[in-house]
């Protein structure tokens, strides 16, 4: 699906991202994960297309999207939020989606259309479409935003802490939403968070990043058990699992 091949930036003489290659597999929720300052978000920037590698090359579904501007990515089947909220506080909840929408291929005709439809009532949107964003509590303007990436009708969902700020009930309504739509919607999904519970829980695999290289990458239970993993979140002298 995405691949990776030794990725990097530079910002002066700081390695922000350092050769990483990594594969990201249709069908499976992908965890991302680090220490702060590890190259995630950076990571993020650089698959989007804000922020141009300084090495390395990027394949979507095997063709080469290095040379694409941002909105070319995102037309190509790059779809994401950002950890601070980017939504149009002036649009209403309805139009929101819909920009993102009229930036696809597939619009929101035919089934993309109710797959949408059924993402707004999951995401417990549909009474609020009418709604302005601004008005929206902090927990559905992360929800609104994960419903425009999709709107887009990705190949790969990357989503940058969308669990950030939410209690947990908020947090498991989140899981089963992604849950959701890697069922019926088929895109992988990429999910950088700091909450290491949800993402033990909703991701099938775990990548760990520090210091903007590849640590390891592996099943949710063996990156916890990982001693080198326990080192750069706990230090060296930690025993035991992550959480």
């Amino acid at each position: 699906m995405l691949e990776l091949t030794d990725l990097s930036k530079r910002f002066g003489g700081v390695k922000a991202v350092d050769q990483v290659s990594l594969t990201i597999d249709e069908g499976v929720v992908h965890g991302l994960i680090g220490p702060n300052g590890a190259g995630k978000t950076t990571l993020i920037n650089l698959i989007s297309g804000l922020l141009k590698a300084s090495g390395g090359q990027l394949t979507l579904r095997g063709k080469s999207i290095d040379s694409l501007e941002a909105h070319q990515r995102a037309r190509a089947g790059l779809a994401r939020t950002f950890q601070n909220l980017r939504v149009y506080p002036n649009l209403t909840v309805s139009q929101n989606i819909s920009v993102a929408a009229s930036a696809s291929a597939s619009r929101t005709a035919g089934d993309h259309g109710k797959v949408i439809r059924e993402a707004i009532r999951r995401f417990d949107l549909e009474d609020k479409q009418h709604l302005p964003a601004s008005v929206l509590s902090y927990g559905h303007m992360r929800r609104l935003e994960i419903v425009r990436a999709l709107a887009l009708s990705p190949s790969v969902l990357m989503l940058d802490e969308p669990a950030a700020g939410m209690n947990q009930q908020e947090t498991e309504a989140l899981v089963s939403g992604l849950e959701w739509i890697r069922d019926n919607h088929g895109c992988a999904i990429l999910v950088i968070d700091h909450d290491l519970r949800f993402i033990m829980r909703v991701c099938e695999k775990i990548t760990v990043m520090s210091m903007g290289r590849v640590l390891t990458t592996g099943l949710p239970e063996e990156v916890s058990a990982d001693p080198r993993v326990i080192a750069a979140y706990l230090g060296d002298s930690a025993d035991g699992h992550l959480i």
